[in-house]
């Protein structure tokens, strides 16, 4: 038998090679991750901090004094009460500061710098942490917010007091979150740049995505009878975070909420990355009205949402700020909020409150944490966003009915 001619063969099996599937790795699916969290008193001055440290951080504390409503200021800032230094410690990406709380509650200012492979960061003064709701707060610790530094392997602490004394068993709290290969590529697509039906849901990635380790949760969820506002927030720290370290953030700021501050779960019910993705906080129902730890004195009948970021000198991208009003929409029409309406809130006082317990506060139904807390969140770049945020919420919400009231029948 004649053999094929050498051009025949090649035009057979060129189109089936072409045929051949490529095979791709399966992607790695999410898994809970436990955080390491590690715990460091807080005690003295050292001598040996050199003396340019110390004149930076007097310089970034008067700062903060300064920055703060002239009733709080305080006495001013002069030799530190803490004053500590250390290095070549376990990596650590996330920290924050707590104490034991006490009454009358001191009113403290905490600055912190860090040390990596690149030497020093800059000093930043610590805001301080909202208190939860009175059933939350039994078991918190009054301390800072955290703050997101990425793999460092030292830290300085400043603590001066403006009013009351030095808290008992001061301790910085390092985090380590843990990694996992699901972090560089959750599941999912990136949220939608047009109009969609009004207030339709938006793609949210879930706790289980971002490896949230469930055995952390202290309690089961609460729940609020309605949702009047919607607060915005920033969680401050860095702005240059990858895509991969998103997870890793949520996770450490999960863990240093709970094992750090003493509260149930993750303050926030939703936070968003600078990409544009919106990811699911504290446990419960995205679709159901989960009491927050977020807003002092201001965690009934509201919820929040928290830009990943310091948002004070750095502006917001636009796919943040969309993603913020689309959170936005999906849960006011739920309860037939207008974005561009005012609500009336009672305070539950304490904390970084503005207002004394039982006070009530005409805020925005779309706020921003500034307006009833004494802190500058969420960063003046955010802040003044607010009425775009509140055009694109309406905007998403199309035609509905706000605040409808029931009619009675006989």
């Amino acid at each position: 038998m004649r053999k094929a001619p050498s051009a025949l063969l090649l035009s057979v099996l060129v189109p089936l090679a072409g045929a051949v599937p490529v095979l791709t790795p399966p992607q790695a699916a999410p898994r809970p991750v436990a955080p390491e969290v590690r715990s460091h008193a807080l005690r003295g001055v050292e001598l040996g901090v050199d003396r340019e440290a110390r004149r930076a951080s007097f310089a970034v504390s008067s700062s903060a004094r300064a920055a703060a409503p002239p009733v709080d200021e305080g006495r001013p800032a002069g030799r530190p009460e803490v004053l500590v230094s250390r290095r070549q410690v376990a990596t650590f990406d996330l920290l924050g500061v707590t104490w034991q709380a006490t009454s009358p509650e001191p009113d403290l200012t905490v600055v912190v710098r860090t040390h990596t492979d690149r030497g020093w960061s800059p000093w930043t003064a610590l805001d301080p942490a909202v208190a939860p709701r009175p059933e939350e707060a039994r078991a918190a610790r009054p301390g800072t917010e955290p703050l997101w530094v990425g793999a460092a392997d030292g830290y300085q602490v400043r603590v001066d007091v403006r009013t009351g004394s030095l808290p008992r068993d001061l301790r910085i709290d390092l985090i380590d979150p843990g990694s996992s290969p699901a972090d560089a590529r959750p599941q999912g697509r990136r949220p939608m740049q047009s109009a969609q039906a009004a207030a339709a849901r938006p793609l949210v990635y879930t706790r289980s995505q971002w490896g949230a380790d469930e055995r952390l949760r202290r309690t089961a969820p609460s729940y609020n009878d309605t949702i009047k506002a919607g607060f915005v927030h920033h969680t401050a720290g860095s702005n240059n975070y990858t895509e991969a370290e998103v997870p890793q953030i949520l996770r450490a700021i999960y863990a240093y909420h709970v094992k750090g501050n003493g509260w149930s779960d993750i303050g926030y019910n939703f936070l968003v990355d600078r990409f544009g993705r919106l990811w699911e906080g504290r446990y419960g129902g995205m679709d159901r009205a989960v009491v927050g730890a977020h807003t002092g004195g201001f965690n009934v009948d509201t919820f929040a949402v928290s830009a990943i970021g310091n948002f004070d000198k750095v502006a917001a991208p636009p796919v943040m700020v969309d993603s913020i009003a689309r959170v936005m929409a999906w849960k006011l029409a739920m309860h037939f909020r207008d974005p561009n309406a005012t609500t009336s809130l009672t305070s539950q006082g304490g904390g970084t409150s503005r207002y004394a317990a039982g006070a009530q506060v005409t805020t925005g139904v779309v706020s921003g944490h500034r307006e009833v807390g004494k802190t500058s969140c969420p960063g003046t770049n955010v802040y003044t966003q607010l009425a775009t945020i509140r055009a694109l919420t309406a905007s998403y919400l199309g035609t509905t009915m706000f605040s409808p009231r029931a009619s009675s029948t006989t």
